[in-house]
């Protein structure tokens, strides 16, 4: 289904009149950052983050096929996404000799980022600023007027 959906998610965005058609990536967390994993993978997507990435290590055979650069942050102390899993992921996009960032904070769980849950963690969400950002990413890859979030669009 979301295989199905990405593509017709991408199609509209680049059909709107503000949208920078050659400008288009994927943020998104947990499951979500799964689904911007495969976005990269399966459409010309001009950045792609994922945060978390639950689910994401079945998906390591297409690995080798990202678009853009892939900015990945996993939490070291996440219980819901195995550092073996992780390794999975990242060995397969840097055998293939693909551009991506893998910031791991240490002392961050799950959903570290999200200030709205419990398992919030500042210092954590703060700490990526310093190693690279998402705002950066996007500044240099994917620009103004260009960057929209595909899951907001999916139909799942």
């Amino acid at each position: 289904m979301v295989t199905a959906d990405l593509p017709a998610a991408h199609a509209w965005l680049q059909a709107q009149a503000l949208v920078r058609a050659d400008k288009i990536g994927s943020i998104d967390f947990c499951l979500g950052g799964r689904v911007a994993f495969l976005a990269n993978a399966v459409l010309p997507l001009a950045a792609a983050v994922s945060y978390y990435g639950g689910g994401t290590h079945p998906l390591k055979d297409r690995a080798a096929n990202p678009h853009a650069q892939h900015l990945l942050y996993r939490g070291g102390l996440n219980a819901h996404i195995r550092k073996e899993y992780v390794i999975e992921v990242t060995a397969g996009v840097e055998a293939a000799g693909k551009p991506f960032v893998n910031t791991i904070i240490s002392y961050a769980g799950h959903s570290f980022h999200r200030d709205e849950r419990a398992s919030h963690h500042p210092p954590s969400a703060s700490c990526r600023r310093g190693v690279g950002t998402d705002a950066d990413l996007l500044q240099g890859k994917a620009g103004r007027l260009g960057w929209f979030l595909l899951r907001s669009c999916l139909s799942y």
